[in-house]
């Protein structure tokens, strides 16, 4: 056979092989595994799905850029992947907001996200929090601080303790831009925490009483 006429596999069928091993390590009794085991494939469970999520973005990215919603006839790439896959609108619209900000800005936190170095929540507080910074830090000072995020991300630092973090993800560069980016995060966070009470106690005044239902 010659040499053009050997091909790849398509992407479908790498994703297809995938699924297979997977079917074929849920048979495995789980029972059977020792300790060490154990907590190995809890880890390389937990970085399949970080890929598989960032693969799952650069998908809707594609489709976004090839404009497949037009195509199909629905009213936008959140529309036509929400219909798919038997998801929400708001799932994928946000979806496609990061999987757009990956591709074209944090190449570094989209690389470790793609490896399974990082999970979605860790992705997610570094791009917010980097989408946040002065326009006057340029895109050199930004991937420096992406960077030094990333990596804290990578050693295992939870989302929560990362968004702490990220308030100050300036200091790399200068303790006055870290200042300001840091108001303005927590600006952020008590005008989110403000609509999320405010809604919640909306929903608690609309829910029917248990004597009435």
């Amino acid at each position: 056979m010659s040499v053009q006429a050997i091909r790849e596999p398509k992407l479908t069928c790498w994703v297809s092989d995938a699924r297979d091993a997977v079917v074929a390590a849920g048979r495995v009794p789980v029972a059977s595994v020792d300790d060490t085991e154990l907590s190995q494939v809890l880890r390389e469970v937990v970085a399949l799905e970080s890929q598989l999520r960032a693969l799952r973005l650069r998908l809707l990215h594609e489709a976004d850029s090839r404009e497949m919603a037009t195509q199909s006839g629905a009213t936008g790439t959140d529309a036509w992947a929400a219909k798919l896959t038997g998801t929400t609108r708001g799932v994928m619209a946000g979806g496609i907001w990061l999987a757009q900000l990956l591709e074209e800005k944090y190449h570094t936190t989209l690389g470790a996200f793609a490896d399974g170095g990082i999970n979605e929540q860790q992705t997610r507080v570094i791009v917010n929090a980097a989408e946040k910074i002065p326009a006057s830090v340029s895109d050199e000072e930004r991937e420096a601080a992406e960077a030094e995020l990333v990596q804290l991300a990578v050693e295992g630092m939870n989302a929560r303790s990362l968004r702490q973090r990220a308030r100050r993800m300036l200091d790399v560069i200068s303790r006055e831009l870290a200042d300001e980016h840091e108001a303005t995060m927590l600006d952020d966070e008590q005008r989110r925490a403000e609509v999320e009470t405010w809604l919640s106690l909306q929903d608690n005044c609309n829910a029917p009483s248990p004597a009435s239902s």
